[in-house]
C-alpha cells in the first residue's frame, strides 16, 4: 500500500496545483498537504464513494506515511498534522510506476484501484 499512498500524494499535488492555476491564473508548487485532506481521501472518499478501503485503521495509514518519511520522500509532522514534500521527483517516479504498471493491463483489479484513487482525489480537490 506504500506505493498507493505515494500515488495519492502525487495525484493530490497535481490536482491542487491545477486548481490553483485555474483559480489564480498562476503556477504555484504545493509543498505541504494537511493530514486531514489525505485522511478525507483515504477514509471517506475512497471507502464511501469509491468502495475501496486501502487501510483498516488510521494507524496503518500513519505507518505508511512514516515509512515514506523514513525514505526521505515526505516529512510527516504529527504535531502540526502536515505532510511536507521533501522529494517531489521520487513521488512522481513512484506515481509513474503505479499508473504505468503492466499490472494495469494484466490485472483488472489493479487498474480499478488506480481509477478509483484518481476519482477520489479529483472529487476531494474539486
Amino acid at each position: 500500500m506504500l506505493g498507493f499512498v505515494a500515488y495519492i500524494i502525487s495525484k493530490f499535488l497535481i490536482e491542487m496545483e491545477r486548481k490553483i492555476q485555474e483559480r489564480e491564473g498562476s503556477e504555484r508548487e504545493v509543498t505541504e498537504i494537511l493530514y486531514g485532506e489525505l485522511q478525507r481521501i483515504v477514509f471517506e472518499e475512497l471507502p464511501r464513494e469509491q468502495r475501496l478501503a486501502l487501510f483498516d485503521s488510521e494507524e496503518e495509514f500513519k505507518a505508511a506515511l512514516k515509512a515514506l518519511s523514513e525514505c526521505g520522500i515526505i516529512e510527516y509532522d504529527e504535531k502540526r498534522n502536515v505532510v511536507k514534500i521533501r522529494d517531489r521527483r521520487a513521488l512522481e517516479r513512484i506515481a509513474k510506476l503505479i499508473s504505468g504498471s503492466p499490472f494495469r493491463h494484466e490485472v483488472k483489479l489493479y487498474d480499478e484501484y488506480v481509477r478509483r484513487i484518481d476519482r477520489a482525489v479529483e472529487a476531494t480537490v474539486k
